[in-house]
Order: structure tokens, then C-alpha cells, then sequence
């Protein structure tokens, strides 16, 4: 994400909650690869689960930049997707490897199906939807595709 060049720009209040829902579903995505990892530690495909939780992780970091362009804090409310994610996760934990991966499949199935929407949404500026459709968008289906190559290894 290039954010270096970009005008400070208002968040209309509309808006903030959008931008706060992206927050957290970014947010839940990287702690369901923190617990994924425990499973995979000293596994070759590690390092393919780091990448990806390093771009949700950079994911999340822009979002919340773009809401604290106006001040704004996160709410403290749970998301749905956050309880969902968890317990994809704590469901792979007990499971075999591949299922674990196809959890966390479904967690990215989640996140791209979410853009999508967002891309739908009235209330979210062009500017955002922008940003969703080109580099967003097709992380996750990169991610997807990734994982899917993973689980049948």
C-alpha cells in the first residue's frame, strides 16, 4: 500500500464504522495465523502463513490509518467475524494439519467476501473502494489460491 503520497482527508462519521469493521475483521484475521502458527512452528510451510498474516497485519495498519485521519478509535466491540475466526481456529487446532489450513481458508473466504461487499456499500468513498478492488481484492485471492496449493501438499 502506497500511503506516503496521500492527502489527510477527512473520515465522514458515516464512514468510521466501515472503516472500524475493516479494523477488526484485519485484526481477527492476523491472531487466527498467530494461533494457526503454533501448529505449523517448525513447519516448511511457516513461512508462507507468516507472509500472509504480514500483509493482514500491513492491511490492518492502513485502515486504522485512514480512520485516525480524523481522530477516530477503534470501538471495543467484538465482531461476529472475530468470534467466527476463533473458533475456526481452535476447531483447527484439534484437527489434523489440512484442516487447520482449510480453517483458515474459510477465514480468507470470510475477509475477500467482506471486500466485496464493502465494494457495494454506499456509505464507503471511492477513494477506499479503490484501494478494495485493486490491491485488496486480489491479495485475497492470491491468499486463497495459496492456501488451497497448501492443504493439497
Amino acid at each position: 500500500m502506497n500511503t506516503s503520497n496521500e492527502k489527510t482527508i477527512k473520515v465522514a462519521p458515516e464512514t468510521k464504522d466501515i472503516l472500524d469493521k475493516l479494523v477488526r475483521g484485519e485484526n481477527a484475521t492476523v491472531e487466527a495465523y498467530d494461533k494457526l502458527l503454533e501448529k505449523f512452528q517448525n513447519n516448511d510451510k511457516a513461512f508462507k502463513l507468516k507472509t500472509i498474516r504480514t500483509q493482514h497485519k500491513e492491511n490492518a495498519k492502513y485502515w486504522r490509518n485512514q480512520l485516525s485521519k480524523d481522530n477516530s478509535k477503534l470501538t471495543d466491540n467484538i465482531s461476529i467475524q472475530k468470534m467466527l475466526t476463533n473458533l475456526f481456529i481452535e476447531a483447527g487446532k484439534i484437527v489434523g494439519s489440512n484442516s487447520a489450513l482449510e480453517f483458515i481458508k474459510k477465514v480468507e473466504m470470510m475477509r475477500l467476501n467482506n471486500y466485496k461487499d464493502m465494494l457495494d456499500n454506499p456509505l464507503l468513498p471511492i477513494r477506499h473502494k479503490k484501494v478494495i478492488l485493486n490491491e485488496f481484492v486480489p491479495s485475497q485471492k492470491k491468499n486463497i489460491e495459496t492456501l488451497k496449493a497448501m492443504v493439497t501438499k
